[in-house]
């Protein structure tokens, strides 16, 4: 099924932007436009019209094809750039909304495609619509440093050593005859104790940040507090992990740290996702 909405603001403005992503989406491209062939990842000046009553609904228009897996949902992708008026808007929905395998896009359902394309993890996810949401500079400062990778990597950093650390234990487990070298098991302990420490700045960074009322928007205000809620989970379990004997529970201590994983792993979405995506997309605009 395609998907399509609007993804600028309502008119009248100066042009409107009509997004339309999914399998048939370059078939509905050309029905719309007439044109036999539509160049990739380039401008196609074309003229829009009603397949239905052969129409002219805009005669001078723009359209932008990105074939799959380039583009931003990971599925083929246009972009109709129109005149902004509300009448050529609503003739143009109308006419998608008319055409095989095409409805209207959930809101942030474009944003969801990407997600489960692997085209973005859900740490950037969240942080594009806090970006659609910023209204101060200090918003739109922190969102575009979340969307450019920065804080996923550092949580997928530590992330891996936790999961290196279990592997050990777990190691230890299945071959209970052979024991850890010590070596090891000092360093299961100082990645584990580093990853706490790491853990713990974050929590203090984010709430210092919403103690000085980082900011008056209640998304991007539930999106940092989600972090911090799973944040503090994963140092629970890691505190845990570090009060056992770990020769004496390793089992136990084993399910500390895989806890301690999974906690971690759901901010940027590697585990339990499922219960969160929609309170993430629900608040995106539609045509996002």
């Amino acid at each position: 099924m395609n998907i399509y909405a609007l993804s600028s603001g309502r008119g009248p403005s100066g042009i409107a932007i009509v997004r339309i992503s999914g399998k048939s989406s370059l078939k509905v491209c050309k029905n719309l436009t007439q044109l036999k062939e539509i160049k990739s990842n380039e401008v196609n000046f074309c003229k829009f019209y009603d397949p239905k009553t052969k129409n002219v609904i805009d005669p001078e228009a723009l359209l932008l094809w990105f074939p799959a897996p380039n583009s931003y949902t990971g599925d083929d992708l246009a972009e109709f750039q129109v005149h902004g008026s509300n009448a050529v808007i609503n003739a143009l929905l109308k006419a998608l909304s008319e055409q095989d395998d095409c409805r209207l896009a959930e809101p942030g359902e474009f944003t969801k495609v990407a997600f489960q394309n692997d085209k973005i993890d859900l740490l950037k996810a969240e942080s594009i619509g806090d970006l659609i949401h910023a209204e101060t500079e200090l918003q739109r400062e922190q969102a575009v440093k979340l969307v450019q990778g920065n804080a996923s990597k550092y949580y997928d950093d530590l992330r891996e050593k936790l999961i290196k650390s279990l592997s050990y234990i777990e190691a230890k487990i299945d071959f209970a005859e052979d024991d850890l070298p010590e070596k090891v098991l000092k360093e299961i302990q100082t990645w584990v104790k580093e990853v706490h420490k790491n853990i713990d700045k974050a929590i203090n960074i984010i709430k210092e940040k919403l103690s000085k009322k980082f900011t008056s928007n209640n998304t991007a205000l539930i999106t940092r507090e989600r972090h911090r809620v799973k944040l503090q989970a994963c140092l629970k379990e890691i505190d845990n992990f570090l009060k056992k004997d770990q020769a004496k529970e390793i089992e136990l201590a084993a399910e500390d740290l895989r806890m301690a994983t999974r906690h971690l792993g759901s901010i940027v979405g590697k585990v339990d996702v499922e219960e969160i995506l929609g309170s993430i997309f629900k608040d995106f605009c539609i045509g996002k």
